[in-house]
């Protein structure tokens, strides 16, 4: 249930962040008066490897997240 919630974050924070929806970028863009929607998508999508190999890595190997948090909580 754990391993769950965590893929939900992630995919729903990468949907946050790719267009069409993008409801992030379009925030940060209405909220910066000289930045276009198209700047910050691009400024955004420098993050998306990084997001595709963690996603790709937690369904390959759900316990290396969860073993993690565990450790942590001892």
């Amino acid at each position: 249930l754990v391993w769950f919630g965590q893929v939900v974050c992630l995919v729903t924070t990468l949907g946050a962040i790719t267009p069409p929806v993008g409801v992030s970028c379009f925030v940060v863009a209405g909220m910066s008066p000289d930045a276009h929607a198209a700047q910050v998508f691009r400024g955004a999508m420098r993050f998306l490897p990084a997001y595709l190999i963690v996603f790709i890595l937690l369904l390959l190997f759900p316990d290396l997240m969860v073993g993690w948090l565990a450790g942590c909580v001892k």
